[in-house]
């Protein structure tokens, strides 16, 4: 082994010693927490003698404006309004569609419960998340109020304050009562918000319930939809009418429900009567120019007796136009509405078709009320 030269012996020992320097000074500095630890978060800096006037009108400003958001919340006030409503109206037709889903159930019918239960779902669903965006902001507000209530508090304590005006110390708690005050609301709104979001999900709980039986119902009107189910009316037996007149023909949940509804919807039927009456009086003057029309033109004879009925074709009209805003409506109340529909019907067609055809149509009416009397002495006559 070639022994180093002096100058290259020197280099090695300046480079070991450099390097013996290097590690005892990271071990130093190692063994002392108080360099590396970070330091302590401080308190909250107070806000300097001469600032205090700039910085409370900003603050003012801010507190105002979460303030005014406060007071003005709709989200709360409306869910708390309809929250209870809607929870019984989900009850009611919960205990409604029990009944009707115990026996056979038209297709038709299972139609227009999917969209009343789609309808409850999106309208909890906008609740809860409604809800919950209020809840997010209403944390951001409280944090910050929090923090200027922490800066005010330690600016009340500046030892220079004492020396100040009696109006600056004033101005500084009037200042830190208004974020106390604030900050106590936004806890109290958030707090409801929260109590609300419990209701709600309550109630999409209990609506979920209904569902497998509906999803069941749906399953066997589509396998059965060719298969003869249940025995005809007329072959029923006398024990059969003596255990459906027993049970009300016309369940409470219904007639409940459709109490609910006429108190919850003036509008739609203010609405419809209003376009039956607008319809009439549009009939009512075409009906003289109809006059002139068919004899100066006699291939229009044959639909002119349809303005001779103004109700009747005014009524018939108005459901053509409205008639899906009864898609949601209770299914007694959707029963009576059709029903009703029958007679201007009737009387329409009766002008219309050919007299041999009458008792086809007197047929198909009542076949369509023995169609609802089967749908509900099928569901009263099971279990």
């Amino acid at each position: 082994m070639r022994r180093l030269a002096p100058k290259e012996r020197q280099i090695c020992i300046a480079v070991f010693v450099a390097f013996c320097c290097g590690i005892s000074g990271h071990l130093g500095r190692a063994q002392q927490p108080g360099l590396t630890e970070p330091k302590a978060n401080a308190g909250p800096t107070p806000i300097p003698l001469s600032e205090i006037a700039s910085q409370a009108d900003s603050t003012l400003r801010s507190v105002q404006n979460i303030e005014t958001m406060l007071s003005t919340d709709q989200v709360t006030t409306t869910v708390e309004r309809r929250l209870e409503p809607l929870t019984n109206e989900i009850e009611l037709r919960g205990t409604e569609m029990a009944k009707f889903l115990s026996g056979t159930v038209p297709l038709e019918l299972l139609y227009s419960m999917e969209i009343v239960l789609q309808k409850y779902r999106n309208q909890l669903s906008s609740w809860n998340h409604d809800l919950t965006e209020r809840s997010k902001i209403l944390d951001s507000q409280i944090g910050q109020l929090d923090d200027l209530g922490k800066i005010w508090k330690a600016t009340l304590e500046l030892p220079e304050l004492s020396s100040a005006a009696p109006e600056i110390p004033q101005r500084v708690q009037n200042i830190i009562d208004l974020i106390e005050r604030t900050q106590r609301a936004a806890i109290s709104l958030r707090q409801r918000d929260l109590v609300l979001q419990g209701h709600v999900l309550e109630t999409a709980t209990r609506l979920q319930a209904i569902s497998p039986a509906f999803e069941q119902a749906e399953t066997n009107a589509a396998n059965n939809l060719f298969v003869q189910d249940s025995p005809p009316v007329w072959s029923l037996g006398v024990e059969q009418w003596k255990e459906a007149t027993r049970a009300s023909f016309i369940p409470p949940a219904s007639i409940a429900l459709l109490k609910a509804y006429i108190q919850s919807e003036p509008a739609v039927l203010c609405l419809h009567a209003g376009v039956i009456f607008c319809f009439f009086l549009c009939l009512t003057w075409l009906r003289r120019r109809v006059e002139k029309w068919t004899a100066e033109e006699p291939n229009l004879r044959r639909e002119a007796p349809v303005f001779d009925l103004p109700v009747s074709t005014a009524i018939t009209l108005s459901f053509l136009i409205l008639g899906s805003l009864y898609s949601t409506a209770p299914f007694l109340l959707r029963t009576i509405l059709w029903g009703v529909l029958l007679i201007p019907i009737t009387l329409i067609l009766r002008r219309l078709i050919d007299r041999a055809l009458f008792p086809m149509l007197d047929a198909l009416i009542v076949l369509y009320f023995v169609d609802q009397f089967r749908l509900g002495l099928d569901s009263d006559c099971k279990p």
